[in-house]
């Protein structure tokens, strides 16, 4: 064998190995793919909310006065007054909730007691 020859069978050799190790990468790179969409099936959530429509009628009690509205504040949890004051901050960032808990922080939640606030800060909190 001459020396041309030699090096012919080292570059086919060492472009089999690269072919080869391409093949693994690539099936390893699509297993992994295939994973993540599986994983994306199963931690999707669905929110399904009922919508009812309301007639007033003349033994409707009448509403209660809303002293606090609790919505996202730059990412956290913000609490303002009836008229749209901010009055704290709470530190816990809105995307760490579940999207049915951030969707209702968008939209504001109205409160109108102390006790119904302090109870939403309790569950965000525990």
């Amino acid at each position: 064998m001459n020396n041309e020859s030699k090096y012919i069978s080292i570059i086919a050799r060492c472009m089999t190995v690269a072919f080869i190790g391409c093949l693994i990468c690539t099936a390893f790179i699509f297993s992994k793919l295939s994973q993540a969409r599986e994983n994306d099936i199963y931690e999707k959530k669905y929110v399904y909310v009922e919508v009812t429509s309301h007639i007033p009628t003349a033994n409707d009690q009448p509403e209660e006065k809303t002293l606090f509205i609790v919505k996202e504040y730059f990412g956290q949890i913000g609490i303002f007054d009836a008229d749209g004051s901010l009055i704290n901050v709470i530190e816990i960032y809105t995307k760490t909730l579940p999207e049915v808990d951030r969707i209702l922080l968008r939209e504001g939640i109205e409160l109108s007691s102390k006790e119904a606030l302090d109870a939403l800060i309790e569950d965000y909190s525990s």
